[in-house]
């Protein structure tokens, strides 16, 4: 996935400052004893694993502009693994190989998206807050 195909930022640390803030929130589910339980399908643990990975995958993917994309994945894949043996080491949770499995399909399926236009979203939601906050950068002001 050739970098040139995604978008230039706007405001690429933004992007990068909430990938990381996933992450975190993904690390702090993980080694909680007892996480919240959300209602209805994601209810299930392996849909949640899925979904997780796939959005942190699917955002670093693109925070990064796909930048070395099979290394970031399989940093996410990495995360995901280290955090399941963190979990068999506790009392509280326990080591799934079906948690790790369900791991490496969203990352898979959130790296696949990056190949997409979909997958290439967040340009579009960066150039929608730069409208909404009126940003224009040095030089492309209105002449004043």
């Amino acid at each position: 996935m050739p970098q040139s195909s995604f978008p230039e930022f706007t405001f690429p640390r933004l992007w990068q400052i909430l990938a990381a803030l996933a992450t975190l929130a993904v690390i702090v589910l993980s080694l909680m004893p007892k996480p919240p339980q959300p209602p209805g399908a994601l209810s299930w643990d392996k849909a949640q694993h899925v979904l997780a990975y796939f959005v942190l995958a699917a955002a670093w993917v693109q925070a990064t502009r796909g930048r070395r994309w099979p290394v970031t994945a399989a940093v996410v894949f990495a995360l995901g693994l280290a955090l399941e043996l963190l979990q068999g080491l506790g009392s509280a949770r326990q080591l799934q190989v079906t948690d790790m499995a369900a791991n490496a399909i969203g990352v898979a399926l959130g790296g696949a998206l990056c190949l997409t236009p979909l997958g290439r979203s967040l340009g579009k939601l960066d150039d929608v807050v730069a409208r909404l906050i009126g940003y224009q950068p040095w030089g492309h002001g209105n002449g004043d």
